[in-house]
């Protein structure tokens, strides 16, 4: 998964880096520092060269609020759901997060109506953030699943159907978004079924919920 970072501050930026890493060393993390940084992310990691070392898949977006001059850290969030690399189905996952020294009710609930997803405190440990993250989204941290995974006895295609199916993604948005025909996801469900005993969307959705959360009980 690709971790995008935007601060104007390259040594904070590269400190952040440096705690994701400890946790999350298959993690790539990007530090963007301006506005136009964020507009052309997307092409300068689309190059043949780029392509080759694997796909751009942006899961996080973390965006500090202490922003210098014109970088307001919701005007950034705009410009980053307007980026050709964080729309739609072709990514799902991405997840807006802001960070402040310190975050009120009011910064807090401004956060939210400007489509963040959470918020992180960078006095508390980074740990916590990783927490929320694997709790509330654990789509993004597939490594730490993969024993699970394999236990159930699911592909990594079947696993990749998975979890877009628990973001209420439909098959023609997952079929979009892994290069494949809708026969072919419908396969994948039907088996994944089966090994889950369940026998709808709904089922599924909900009996892997349970799964991921016993697996990190």
């Amino acid at each position: 998964m690709d971790v995008v970072i935007v601060d104007d501050q390259e040594i904070r930026a590269v400190g952040l880096v440096s705690l994701l890493a400890e946790y999350h060393p298959q993690w790539r993390c990007h530090v963007l520092c301006s506005a136009t940084e964020v507009i052309r992310f997307g092409s300068l990691h689309s190059s043949p060269e780029r392509l080759a070392k694997g796909p751009l898949q942006v899961g996080v977006v973390i965006v500090t609020r202490q922003l210098r001059g014109s970088l307001d850290a919701f005007s950034i969030a705009r410009r980053v759901r307007a980026a050709s690399w964080c729309q739609g189905a072709k990514h799902p996952r991405v997840r807006l997060i802001l960070s402040a020294t310190r975050l009120g009710p009011i910064e807090r609930a401004e956060a939210q109506a400007a489509g963040f997803w959470a918020c992180y405190e960078t006095h508390l440990p980074v740990s916590l953030l990783l927490a929320q993250i694997r709790s509330e989204a654990p789509e993004l941290s597939d490594v730490e699943y993969t024993p699970l995974r394999r236990r159930l006895g699911f592909t990594d295609r079947q696993w990749e159907v998975l979890q877009l199916l628990r973001q209420g993604l439909s098959n023609g948005e997952i079929s979009e978004h892994l290069q494949v025909a809708v026969s072919t996801v419908r396969v994948h469900l039907r088996h994944s079924y089966s090994q889950l005993k369940v026998r709808s969307r709904t089922q599924a959705v909900k009996r892997l919920n349970q799964l991921m959360r016993e697996y990190h009980e």
